[in-house]
């Protein structure tokens, strides 16, 4: 006879609003972690001037020392490792986080909807306050502009 296996907290399926919060959190990680890759493919390329600069900058107040351009070069590399390895760990998160995304798209396609047109909803009220806001200042800047347009010119100094 076989024994029943039961979990050690009672299983409940996820709710609407679970998937709608996973939804917005796994969006909001993709664009992270898309920001974070950029990041670091900026540093990296970013150290690679920087050791030729100070490589340059050294040869020309003085001779070419080899064994510290060997050390320079050495630790340079050891960071563009650790920097690649970093994109890549970043990119294979982001691979498995897609992979989730699809899944929820998927699996619930009017849940994922009904989320991302809530925060797409969101974002056009902020871009249109964010709008209003601009355009007032405008209007302040314009106003100003007039009052010092009205001032009477300044004469000429005499020398």
């Amino acid at each position: 006879m076989a024994t029943a296996i039961r979990a050690p907290y009672p299983v409940e399926a996820p709710t609407a609003i679970d998937i709608e919060s996973d939804v917005l959190d796994s969006f909001d990680l993709r664009q992270k972690l898309q920001d974070a890759i950029d990041q670091q493919v900026i540093i990296r390329k970013e150290a690679e001037l920087t050791l030729v600069r100070s490589l340059a900058k050294d040869a020309k107040t003085k001779s070419l020392e080899v064994e510290n351009a060997f050390q320079k070069n050495e630790a340079w590399k050891t960071a563009d490792q650790r920097a690649e390895q970093r994109i890549q760990a970043l990119k294979n998160i982001l691979s498995k986080l897609d992979k989730y995304i699809s899944e929820l798209k998927s699996g619930s396609p009017e849940i994922v909807k009904s989320a991302l047109s809530k925060r797409l909803e969101a974002l056009n009220k902020t871009l249109s306050e964010k709008a209003e806001a601009t355009s007032d200042l405008k209007e302040q800047i314009k106003k100003i502009q007039a009052e010092i347009d009205t001032l009477p010119k300044a004469a000429a100094k005499k020398s």
